[in-house]
């Protein structure tokens, strides 16, 4: 629990938050320091509600941190949280409306929206904080590019095989985390792009992309 929970975020509470939505969500602010991690702080505080319809019209306590974005809910059956990290976030959009304040987190793969924000004021303060705070997209070699150039490395010598097979590894690792992020709906599309990529990267033969192709087409 952060030691300065109770001076911190009471204060914050009281100044950005209703006295009935404290009290409404007075469940969600107590065990909030127990879900900080060590050096993780509370930057903003506010009260939202959630999109799409099947996150349900409730209100929640909107939370952002240093390192994420927390929605909690709790009542007398059940206790609810979502954490965006904002490693994972990379745009975010924030407006004005008639019933309050509107952020969507642009996370790959899907956008997060939460409406109804008040204080209104919070939603453009929690947009402005993320965007100085998220890592833009990195401009560079796609990790298939990557492993055909260490290929070649090795190929000259210059890479032992032990060590490009670990870094193939680690590249292959990072494209299945990408997959993680895309709809179920488009993976196997997905998965066809990437597999004919390491066939044209000389990574897989010719036999092995058609046999996957069509394993992954049977399943769409």
């Amino acid at each position: 629990m952060s030691g300065n929970f109770e001076a911190h975020i009471p204060a914050l509470a009281a100044a950005k938050l209703d006295s009935f939505f404290r009290w409404s969500r007075r469940r969600d602010l107590r065990r909030l320091p127990d879900l900080l991690a060590p050096g993780e702080a509370v930057v903003h505080l506010g009260q939202g509600g959630r999109s799409p319809w099947w996150y349900g019209t409730s209100y929640w306590l909107v939370v952002l941190t240093n390192r994420r974005v927390l929605l909690l809910r709790t009542t007398l059956r059940r206790s609810l949280i979502y954490e965006y990290p904002l490693s994972k976030i990379h745009a975010i959009e924030a407006r004005n409306e008639s019933s309050g304040g509107r952020v969507t987190l642009h996370i790959p793969g899907r956008k997060v929206v939460v409406d109804s924000i008040y204080p209104k004021s919070e939603a453009a303060a929690i947009a402005e904080y993320v965007r100085e705070h998220i890592q833009p997209p990195r401009p560079g070699v796609e990790p298939v590019q990557l492993i055909a150039k260490l290929a070649e490395l090795q190929e000259v010598g210059i890479l032992t095989v032990e060590e490009f097979e670990a870094k193939k590894a680690d590249l292959m690792e990072r494209i299945r985390a990408r997959m993680e992020d895309i709809p179920e709906a488009f993976k196997p599309v997905e998965q066809i792009k990437r597999i004919a990529e390491l066939r044209d990267a000389g990574i897989v033969t010719q036999e092995e992309f058609a046999a996957r192709k069509t394993d992954l087409l049977a399943g769409i």
